[in-house]
């Protein structure tokens, strides 16, 4: 089965409220909270893997488990980080949800 890793800016950043007056935060669990459209979707056809990145990135069981309050957003770490966790693995595609 091929695998989607979808990986979330877990960073303080994340707060600004400019989403039609909602977090950044709030975006991305609208988007892929764990009973939404989009996320039931992608899991119906893939294994769904998420992870959270700020400084360091790691696996994330789901978003509403992030805390948003990295100090900085390192997305080439992070990308870094999901390539060797699922090196082997069939990678359908990466989902990068940050400001």
């Amino acid at each position: 089965r091929n695998t989607v890793a979808v990986l979330i800016d877990d960073s303080r950043s994340m707060r600004v409220r400019d989403w039609g007056g909602k977090a950044r935060a709030d975006a991305a669990s609208a988007l892929f909270g764990a009973e939404t459209p989009l996320r039931r979707a992608l899991e119906a056809q893939f294994g769904v893997r998420v992870y959270r990145f700020a400084e360091e990135a790691a696996p994330a069981g789901a978003v509403d488990s992030l805390a948003f309050a990295g100090e900085r957003t390192r997305l080439g770490a992070a990308l870094d980080r999901v390539r060797e966790d699922l090196d082997g693995v069939p990678l359908s595609g990466v989902v990068v949800l940050t400001d």
